[in-house]
This record gives C-alpha cells, sequence and structure tokens, in this order.
C-alpha cells in the first residue's frame, strides 16, 4: 500500500505542470489564419485546411524554387555536356579523337573566358565504352582532369605529377575493382566521362613548336590495347564557330537528365539527387514533364540566369572581392582562391554558381599562387562609379609603375551576353605585356584604352569594344610577385573617359 500511494505522489508530481494551460500567443504561432498575403498570392485555409487554390499555388512555388535551385546547383555539370556537344560537332565523339587549337583561339569559338595566348587541346574520355585509359602526356604542357560534375580529378603536366616532363597516366572507371599495372601515374574517376584539358605554350608568339610537341606525344587510348593503340585524330578547330556553353532555357534541364541517365548515382550525393528527383529527373526514368512543369521549369532557368548574372554584375557581398577594405570592383574568380567553394564545413552556393558560369574546368592549381609562380585570375564587370561597362564609350585602366609579375600580364575583353571572346577587329581581343609597342606614362605607370576607336596616338595601349555589346575583362597575372599577393601593389579602376578622349 505504501509503495502505491508513493507511486501516484510520483505521477502527479511530474503531471501536474502538464495541466497548465497552453496561452493564447502560442497557439496562435502553431496555427494558422484563414487568409495569408504572401509574395506568391493569398493563401487561404479553412480551419487550417488548405483550399485547393492555395494548394496549387505552393506546389506552383515549390517546383519553381526546387528548378532554380537544380538550375544553379548543376552548372559545372550542363557545362561539361555543352563542352561534349560541341566538341562532338566538330566531330570529336571518341576518347582518341582531340580537337586542338593550332591558332590561338578567337571569338568565333564559343567558350567561357578562354584564353587566346594558348593552344588548347580539349577531349573526353569514354570509360563506360573504353574502361580503364592510358593517357601519355606530352612534356612541356598544363592540363586538368574535371568529371561530368566538373569536380576535380588530377591535373597533368607542369604542376601534376609528371612535373611537365610528360608521362602516362591511367584513369580508371567508376568502381574498378581490376588489378592496377604499374608504370602509370594512377586517377580514379567518380564519373564515366572525364574531361581532359590541355594546353602547350606559345614561343616567341609560335604556337606551331607547342603544336608539333602535342601531335607526336599526346596519346590516348583504352588499357586493352595498349600493344596496338588506335591512330590519335587531332581535329584543328581554328576559327571555326562552334559552342560548348550552357543553354539558360528549358533545355539546361533535358541536358542535366541525361548526365543523370549516363553517370553513376553515387557520383552525386542525395541532397541534389532529390532536388533533381522533386522535378522530374531520376535515373532510370524518363525525364516526361507535362505543358506545366514545363513552364515552371523555364522560369526557373530564367530565374536562375537572373541569380548568376546578378551575382557577378550587382554582387550584393564581398564574397568575391578581390580588395575587401576598399570599394574597388576587382573580383576573383574563387573566393579567397578556394577551389573546393567549402569554408568551415559549409558550401559557399553562390561562390560555386559564379565560377561555374564564368569559366570552365576546377584545379587547385588556377588559385594557388606562390610569389613568381602559377598564375592568378582577377575580373572587373563594374566601372568605377559601378555601372555597366557600356561598349559605345570609352574608358581608361590605369596600372601603377612596376607590375609584379615574374612573367607576363595580359587582359582580355569578354562580351557579357556569352561570356566569351567578344567580335571585335583584334584578334583575341586581348593585350599583353609581351606585346612590342605598348608605352609607359612618365612615372612607369601604363594606361590601357577601352572603347569602340582608339584615343588618338594610343593604338598599342588599346583595346577595342563594340557599341550596343555590354563587356567585362579578365586580367591574368603570371608569375605574380609579392606586391601583388600581398595588395601593396594594386590596379586602378576603369574609368568612363569624357566623349572623344
Amino acid at each position: 500500500m505504501k509503495i502505491l500511494v508513493k507511486t501516484l505522489l510520483a505521477i502527479s508530481l511530474v503531471s501536474g505542470p502538464c495541466l497548465a494551460q497552453v496561452g493564447q500567443e502560442e497557439l496562435a504561432s502553431i496555427s494558422v489564419p484563414d487568409s495569408v498575403e504572401t509574395p506568391i498570392g493569398t493563401l487561404r485555409y479553412e480551419q487550417g485546411v488548405p483550399t485547393q487554390n492555395t494548394a496549387d499555388k505552393v506546389y506552383d512555388y515549390l517546383d519553381q524554387m526546387r528548378g532554380v535551385q537544380a538550375y544553379l546547383d548543376n552548372q559545372g555539370a550542363a557545362s561539361m555536356f555543352a563542352m561534349r556537344r560541341g566538341l562532338a560537332s566538330l566531330g570529336a565523339t571518341k576518347s582518341n579523337q582531340v580537337v586542338i587549337h593550332e591558332r590561338p583561339m578567337d571569338a568565333n569559338a564559343h567558350y567561357l573566358v578562354a584564353n587566346s595566348q594558348t593552344v588548347y587541346i580539349f577531349s573526353f574520355l569514354d570509360l563506360k565504352t573504353d574502361g580503364p585509359t592510358v593517357v601519355e602526356i606530352p612534356p612541356n604542357t598544363l592540363g586538368i582532369w574535371n568529371d561530368a560534375w566538373q569536380l576535380y580529378l588530377a591535373d597533368f603536366g607542369y604542376v601534376g605529377a609528371d612535373q611537365g616532363k610528360g608521362g602516362k597516366y591511367l584513369i580508371l572507371p567508376p568502381g574498378f575493382a581490376g588489378e592496377v599495372p604499374d608504370g602509370y601515374h594512377v586517377v580514379q574517376s567518380s564519373t564515366y566521362y572525364v574531361w581532359q584539358v590541355g594546353r602547350g605554350f606559345l614561343q616567341d608568339g609560335d604556337p606551331a613548336p607547342a603544336v608539333a610537341n602535342i601531335k607526336a606525344n599526346l596519346r590516348i587510348y583504352p588499357l586493352y590495347s595498349a600493344g596496338k593503340p588506335p591512330q590519335m585524330e587531332f581535329i584543328d578547330a581554328s576559327g571555326k564557330s562552334y559552342n560548348t556553353i550552357s543553354p539558360g532555357t528549358f533545355r539546361f534541364f533535358e541536358d542535366i537528365n541525361q548526365v543523370v541517365q549516363h553517370e553513376p548515382i553515387e557520383s552525386l550525393g542525395p541532397e541534389r539527387r532529390g532536388v533533381l528527383r522533386a522535378i522530374g529527373i531520376e535515373k532510370g526514368k524518363d525525364f516526361q514533364p507535362d505543358q506545366r512543369m514545363r513552364r515552371i521549369l523555364g522560369d526557373a532557368a530564367s530565374i536562375g540566369n537572373a541569380s548568376y548574372r546578378s551575382l557577378w554584375w550587382r554582387p550584393r557581398a564581398d564574397t568575391n572581392a578581390l580588395y575587401k577594405d576598399s570599394d574597388s570592383h576587382w573580383m576573383n574568380g574563387y573566393p579567397d582562391r578556394n577551389t573546393t567553394f567549402i569554408d568551415a564545413g559549409a558550401m559557399l552556393l553562390d561562390a560555386r554558381t559564379q565560377m561555374y558560369i564564368i569559366g570552365t574546368g576546377v584545379t587547385p592549381a588556377m588559385a594557388t599562387v606562390e610569389p613568381g609562380k602559377g598564375s592568378d585570375y582577377t575580373f572587373v564587370f563594374l566601372d568605377g562609379n559601378g555601372d555597366r561597362l557600356d561598349g559605345a564609350k570609352s574608358y581608361r585602366l590605369r596600372f601603377p609603375a612596376d607590375i609584379p609579375v615574374a612573367n607576363f600580364w595580359s587582359i582580355i575583353v569578354y562580351d557579357a551576353q556569352t561570356r566569351s571572346f567578344l567580335p571585335t577587329s583584334q584578334p583575341g581581343s586581348m593585350l599583353s605585356s609581351v606585346f612590342d609597342g605598348m608605352e609607359q606614362n612618365p612615372d612607369g605607370s601604363t594606361d590601357i584604352y577601352f572603347g569602340p576607336r582608339a584615343p588618338a596616338g594610343k593604338g598599342a595601349n588599346w583595346l577595342e569594344t563594340v557599341p550596343g555589346k555590354s563587356w567585362f575583362i579578365c586580367l591574368r597575372m603570371y608569375g605574380a610577385t609579392q606586391p601583388w599577393l600581398d595588395q601593396s601593389w594594386r590596379p586602378g579602376e576603369i574609368e568612363l573617359q569624357p566623349q572623344g578622349q
């Protein structure tokens, strides 16, 4: 009897406070009124139950929201798919078929912020068809492998395992469990398609030695055919018109679906797979959106397109600012030279999107700079007043004296619409410190002029722009030295000039 009384007393002490009533304010916080005004319209409820009209609005919003997220999250994969489609349009559909620009690239080829001071090679390895694939890299080159989601796999050439001496690499397909032979630098891929981009370097402005070196030494073949590899096919794309840039329309989602269907499901994390599945893109299933969903995803692509352009042209944060202690408009391609886009365990979503829509190819080598070594890239999208750069107007950019590079610097002008070379009368839309004839001011500073016409007597320091086309620039610093890295030397802003100057 005593035990029973003690038990009942204990229960009453524990349960007593639970009899207190929940306050009206707290009840309101977990309830919903009959009508709520929101950016997607009036949401109506009947005793907490959404009306059918409200549910329809919510589902439209959810589908559009997830469509925008899918568009922004998967820019890297869409860019790789568009690259493969562009190379295939030139006839490069097999691993041993390599597109080469025997002459420096120009505005006929649509690439994201390509360089016009190099010999490019592009190809895709097809590990699903070929299995483990051997790539014999020529000496004196520089390049990378990225997977189908445009994630970094490995470098080759000067910053790769061969250290610029050339060597044999073996690229393994996803899930490979076979025996790996000796004698290779081994790279494990997470996807079946692997993008390979390499660069050869001009000698005294001449691309021919680099072209000859690549053609003589680059070999790509399945490991099983090492005894009798297929003959290489080099496709010269110089001067040819083709596109490697992903679309900003509903077609984007059709491209991503093809990537999802082709690649291992494990190559993409469950969260991103879940967003894609929510809009109808699921491995092993047809992507057949109805008219409603096609309209919503078309709108999502338009919003996504506006989002990534706003991130560059109208930034709301200094994440990518080169000089965070000033109002300068110079911006980094990678935030704080971070090529993983991860900081303190969190994905920098905007920074990842920014990089993938302005450039192609991810490697730590593009953001690891030692004094006098490597290269650094920075962009300007607005003039010193924060206004867009107008192709019909004239501007000046001043570099202080003693530009801090061990090798050279270059500036290339790009089209704001396509993010590829601005089509002008100047091959490559470029000025570089290796060009003869560039003039310095008496104090050692250098002025660069932009506009549809060269200022009188300044043609050697002038880059042409096109009325009706907005533009931006990329400054490449090759072998940047300490004053650039510690920011004790800084370039000026792009300043609008009075009409006629």
